[in-house]
């Protein structure tokens, strides 16, 4: 069983406009709603696979009550800490004749300390399982910058592995607990590292630098793939050629990809291949985290892993 954390939980809509301008007016093809947040989306891929999991997080109002209907209806088990604010929406507007996706996201509700506290008490509860616990997404106003600290700390104390995927201060601050998972894309690694991941020799330097903090090191780089480190082992990963319907979510259903094959016993350069294939199938869907498994299989062959030179 796992439990993905996502702390600003959100109602995700993508709208297909075609032709998308700026000071112009749209009549909207579809729009596709469905609760999101990058750890709602690994949850979403985790049992697309067939693992079990919990969602948790925080969330409130009315769209915090969406959010648990719409995880209820997709048969995802939820475990949230109320607040006070009212939980975000976030739109994503896909123009499939430029392909384009514009996103706008709200930042959130303001979180007071003791709704820390009880989402915190959730953690620990999970924690005493030795649960492994995704930890995704931004931090909401009001949450402490080391809360992904704090909570990667609990469950690695109690024996459980913690996977990271986060930006900025909330990602500086959680290697600091050494998770076993890292997991940035290149826009968040380079926002670490202070340089551009545009050799391989960079990336390979960045794979040192995550190395150092955690046991897995995995950065995704979009069209260019991913690279991907453990003791002993550097491989670098290249996504197949697809036309992308959506790419939002396809990091996050890398992850999910990543954490299944290492839950098969699989070796790293087969969770490698298994989630960027998991990612690429994740682009053929406008929503985020909707994959096919027999799509995943497919895109797996196609999918060319080598040694991280550099």
């Amino acid at each position: 069983m796992f439990l993905t954390v996502t702390p600003n939980a959100a109602i995700d809509k993508t709208a297909v406009v075609q032709g998308f301008t700026v000071n112009q007016r749209h009549i909207v093809k579809h729009i596709h709603s469905q609760p999101g947040g990058k750890g709602i989306n690994v949850a979403r891929v985790l049992k697309a696979f067939g693992s079990p999991v919990f969602a948790s997080g925080f969330v409130g109002g009315e769209t915090g009550k969406l959010i648990k209907l719409g995880l209820e209806r997709e048969g995802i088990r939820g475990d949230f800490g109320m607040v006070m604010g009212e939980s975000r929406t976030c739109l994503a507007i896909l123009d499939p004749q430029r392909g384009t996706v514009t996103e706008l996201d709200e930042a959130g509700p303001e979180v007071r300390a003791q709704e820390v506290t009880k989402l915190t008490a959730i953690i620990q509860r999970y924690a005493i399982r030795s649960t492994p616990t995704v930890f995704a997404g931004s931090l909401p106003p009001g949450v402490p910058p080391d809360a992904y600290r704090k909570w990667i700390d609990i469950v690695q104390r109690a024996g459980g592995k913690a996977y990271l995927d986060a930006r900025g201060a909330a990602l500086v601050h959680g290697l600091e607990a050494h998770p076993y998972l890292v997991k940035p894309n290149q826009q968040e690694a380079e926002e670490v590292l202070g340089y551009h991941l545009d050799t391989e020799t960079r990336i390979s330097q960045a794979i040192e630098y995550f190395l150092r903090k955690s046991h897995i090191a995995v950065i995704t780089l979009g069209e260019r793939g991913a690279a991907i480190g453990s003791e002993g082992e550097r491989w670098r990963v290249y996504a197949p050629a697809v036309k992308a319907v959506s790419t939002v979510g396809s990091g996050d259903a890398f992850l999910a990809g990543f954490i299944v094959g290492l839950t098969r016993g699989m070796p790293l350069k087969e969770c490698a291949r298994l989630a960027t294939a998991t990612g690429a199938a994740n682009t053929q869907a406008s929503s985020a985290g909707t994959i096919r498994l027999e799509q995943v299989d497919r895109l797996q062959s196609q999918i060319r892993v080598e040694p991280l030179r550099g």
